[in-house]
């Protein structure tokens, strides 16, 4: 791949918001899983934004507690830096995976729709 470290690490972030948008979260989980910041590259709001996808993970794959608390912490660090508008985005991120998860387990409990023919 041509370009730099940072500009990879850019990409792999932008790649696995676009899977998990597009429902494909095991492809997400291994993308999110491949960007590695120890290095300090990425900006404040690049870090949050793969943690906050990393959480919206957590929660879509089942482990609600583990994602709810992660965001809330994400939501809180970026207000302690005096980063509102991130700071939102981490709230608006959880309230709408939560939603979603909600509707998709409520759809999965549903009995099969009848076809409207009897016997």
């Amino acid at each position: 791949m041509i370009g730099s470290e940072l500009h990879q690490q850019e990409m792999l972030s932008l790649q696995a918001h676009l899977a998990f948008e597009e429902g494909r979260f095991t492809e997400a989980q291994d993308l999110a899983g491949r960007i590695d910041d120890s290095d300090g590259r990425l900006s404040f709001r690049d870090r949050l934004r793969i943690e906050v996808l990393r959480g919206r993970l957590s929660i879509v794959q089942g482990d609600t507690e583990t994602g709810i608390a992660h965001l809330q912490r994400l939501a809180h660090n970026a207000t302690a830096a005096h980063n509102l508008e991130l700071a939102a985005e981490a709230w608006r991120s959880l309230a709408e995976t939560l939603s979603a998860s909600a509707r998709l387990r409520g759809m999965s409990a549903l009995p099969p729709a009848s076809s409207g023919k009897d016997g």
